[in-house]
């Protein structure tokens, strides 16, 4: 198994813009068995910091979503609803090729 994480900052008053759009985006893709997972955690001592997480059965599947419209779309999402332009966007994305052994 293997997956990838998305951290990332959003502006406060695009907070429920980009929960709708996680939401839309966010439900494991029924025609892509390959998807094992989706999930969206907040960071509860840095305020609107998120955490995008994914899981998938092999890489080659997981690459193949990464070149997708969806995926495109989330990354389109994140731009547009990130932090102000005088500050830097937070985007931060770590592709993990042992999901089993991440934690270790």
């Amino acid at each position: 198994m293997v997956g990838f994480e998305i951290l990332v900052s959003v502006n406060w008053d695009k907070r429920q813009e980009f929960h709708q759009t996680c939401e839309l985006l966010g439900s494991v893709d029924q025609q892509n068995p390959a998807c094992l997972s989706r999930a969206l955690f907040e960071n509860v001592i840095e305020a609107n910091q998120f955490l995008w997480v994914e899981h998938w059965k092999d890489i080659q599947k997981m690459n193949i979503h990464l070149k997708s419209s969806r995926f495109g779309a989330l990354l389109g999402a994140i731009s547009v609803l990130g932090n102000d332009t005088n500050e830097p966007k937070r985007l931060e994305m770590k592709v993990i090729d042992n999901v089993e052994n991440a934690a270790k």
